[in-house]
């Protein structure tokens, strides 16, 4: 793919998404699907490196035979461990052939070569949240892991679950005839006038 592509000219079938940056400005990307030879060794790439993290920090909430209460200190656990392997694992090279089919405003930022290089660096200095977006989007629509938003549905459902059957178990605060909180168990409610 070359790096002239005009946003205006984009080949039909790229996936095209906008983010805005750190100063405010929208950015156009266009996203070509990576071959299957060189996408599926991204794909088990990234795969390795959030698979044990991810199923820790995933699975109470996938499995009904687990206990659904797992602690904070469980789940924040899970998170550190995921964060640190992640940490280790993404090298920046590994960013930028995430990005090798991508455009950001007709250019192209994960290009080999000083033309890529010079992409990334002006797209990307002090500008990392966008990359973030950036290569989840890319990661998303290459499906690099995939049936993860299967996954990610079961989850909330889960959650939701979990948080619906905490609020049905805890009391709920009396309510006066009218249908409205009881001032006397809130709080709010006035001081008695001197006797």
């Amino acid at each position: 793919m070359t790096s002239e592509i005009a946003a205006a000219e984009a080949p039909p079938g790229m996936h095209t998404f906008t983010l805005t940056d750190a100063d405010g400005v929208d950015h156009v990307y266009y996203v070509q699907a990576h071959p299957a030879a060189r996408g599926q060794t991204i794909m088990w790439r990234l795969m390795a490196m959030g698979s044990e993290p991810l199923v820790a920090f995933m699975g109470a909430f996938l499995d009904d035979g687990v206990d659904a209460s797992v602690s904070a200190a469980e789940m924040a656990q899970a998170g550190r461990a995921l964060r640190d392997t992640i940490l280790q694992q993404a090298p920046a090279e590994l960013i930028r052939e995430i990005l090798q089919h991508t455009l950001r405003d007709s250019k192209g930022i994960g290009l080999a070569g000083a033309k890529g290089d010079l992409a990334f660096h002006n797209a990307y200095t002090r500008n990392y949240w966008e990359m973030l977006q950036a290569v989840g989007e890319v990661v998303k629509y290459n499906r690099f892991f995939p049936q993860l938003d299967g996954l990610m549905e079961k989850v909330t459902a889960r959650v939701a679950a979990m948080q619906a059957k905490k609020q049905a178990v805890e009391p709920s605060p009396p309510s006066s005839p009218s249908g409205t909180p009881d001032d006397s168990t809130t709080g709010s409610g006035t001081l008695p006038s001197p006797a």
